[in-house]
């Protein structure tokens, strides 16, 4: 292993992650969502908070979508860039670089983290690489949860896709007879 490389190894490794500790502590929930797994055969609940400081975290709920165990730690969305800054800016990362942060936790916690990423809109699949993502600008997103944290919207405000499907479940099917009035 290389100097450069061990010395990224070792500088992740003995990084304080607060997913590791149990005293992770978020202030507020601003919203819940819904995100399919990266395989595509399940379903993972979600919410996204904020810590006393005003930091934003995610929190996965429940997997919908079969036996995939996981940890339903706070994780500081700070320490996921730090884990993800382990690759050079303009190319992909991987659910892999997230293993750090979940030591001692389910290999799958870092996959399903990647999944909220996607959701949220802070990763976009790679065109260049299979099972890698590229980074978007978080900018957007972090002034919308200020805003929410602020009291500026909805404080269980769904993501836009989550919003489209209660709107498509809500109307009636093809066969369905209509009420009477």
């Amino acid at each position: 292993m290389s100097k450069a490389r061990a010395k990224v190894k070792k500088t992740i490794e003995s990084t304080p992650v607060a997913a590791q500790s149990p005293t992770v502590i978020y202030d507020k929930v601003l919203r819940h969502g819904t995100a399919k797994t990266l395989n595509g055969k399940g379903e993972l609940r979600y919410c996204v908070g904020v810590d006393g400081r005003g930091e934003p975290q995610l929190r996965i709920l429940e997997n919908t979508g079969g036996s995939g165990s996981f940890s339903d730690v706070w994780v500081p969305l700070k320490a996921i860039h730090t884990a993800f800054d382990r690759a050079p800016k303009d190319r992909p990362v991987t659910a892999h670089m997230l293993l750090p942060i979940f030591r001692g936790k389910s290999s799958n916690c870092s996959y399903f983290t990647t999944a909220v990423l996607v959701s949220e809109g802070l990763l976009k699949a790679s065109e260049s690489r299979r099972r890698s993502y590229d980074r978007i600008d978080p900018a957007a997103w972090l002034a919308e949860l200020r805003s929410l944290a602020d009291g500026g919207g909805a404080a269980n405000k769904k993501p836009a896709r989550a919003v489209a499907k209660e709107v498509d479940s809500a109307k009636p099917k093809k066969g369905d007879k209509a009420a009477k009035t």
